[in-house]
């Protein structure tokens, strides 16, 4: 039901998603979301054993990669799948001062 809501809303025309977070949440989450044509870009992560793989295709990015690759799309989002409460708060101050908007630009899903 998330995933089905989360395109009706927040995902809905948006051409780039990215999941922060490729462990058990974020790959959950992806796998709902992509038979609903979700256009995932990339899973970003701080975990270097994760970084540089791709789950189900996709690409598992370091996070600081995003301010990179944000710039390339049009209408991109993220949803962050983290559900430790102080890597919450670590991952929303570093999106605030790289100058996302919560509830914008980004969505915490977990």
């Amino acid at each position: 039901a998330k995933a089905h809501y989360l395109m009706l809303g927040p995902l809905k025309d948006r051409d780039a998603v990215f999941i922060w977070g490729a462990g058990m949440n974020g790959k959950r989450l992806s796998k709902y979301l992509l038979p609903l044509y979700c256009p995932l870009a990339a899973f970003l992560d701080v975990d270097t054993q994760k970084i540089g793989k791709t789950y189900q295709t996709i690409p598992i990015l370091s996070f600081e990669s995003l301010t990179e690759i944000w710039g390339k799309y049009t209408r991109p989002v993220l949803l962050s799948a983290v559900g430790t409460h102080d890597k919450r708060t670590q991952i929303r101050d570093y999106l605030a001062k790289a100058g996302l908007t919560e509830g914008k630009d980004w969505w915490a899903v977990a």
